[in-house]
């Protein structure tokens, strides 16, 4: 990071080092590309924006889903007018990424599954929201007010390793654990 031909680094690394990653390349001095998610907690949001507006080093997070083929066709498809006027828009994120993302196909976590296993959230609602931005305009000229995302509990997750394995429940202490169950008296 003290090299004097480096302008800016690309953060792509497991989730729970990029905002400490960005954070520490923002007060060397370099301008900051970071995979999402950027930040994992509150905190590290605030942190991320306290050292941006510090150091003036630009930290832009690196949102792809945006450009994908399908978001590119409906963005030029309003462009040209096709769909009349957008004033409302839903998302959502539905990736099944289970068996090739989190784990593998025989069921072994992969570093992603901690993440999933141990926090109930969107873990990517920028994935959602980010076409829905270019679409609608916002953020040029108009911005949000207020943000929800929303998460579900893990019933598919829980559903799909229990035809895959067998009975299964997934805890914080162990991404998978088979479990016998009794009648119910």
């Amino acid at each position: 990071m003290q090299r004097d031909d480096l302008d800016a680094v690309i953060i792509a690394t497991p989730w729970n080092w990029h905002a400490s990653m960005a954070v520490w390349s923002m007060k060397c001095g370099k301008y900051v590309g970071v995979e999402v998610p950027a930040a994992l907690t509150l905190f590290e949001c605030w942190e991320l924006v306290d050292t941006c507006e510090q150091t003036g080093i630009p930290c832009m997070m690196l949102e792809n889903w945006s450009f994908r083929r399908d978001n590119l066709a409906v963005l030029n498809m309003i462009r040209a007018g096709l769909l009349g006027e957008i004033v409302h828009c839903h998302c959502a994120h539905s990736h099944d990424c289970i068996d090739h993302w989190f784990f593998d196909p025989q069921g072994n976590a992969r570093w992603g599954a901690e993440f999933l296993v141990k926090h109930d959230r969107s873990q990517y609602p920028t994935h959602a929201l980010g076409p829905v931005l270019s679409w609608m305009d916002i953020n040029c000229g108009d911005a949000f007010a207020t943000l929800t995302a929303t998460s579900t509990g893990s019933l598919g997750i829980n559903a799909y390793f229990a035809r895959k394995f067998g009975p299964t429940i997934l805890t914080p202490n162990r991404f998978s654990s088979r479990v016998t169950s009794s009648p119910a008296p």
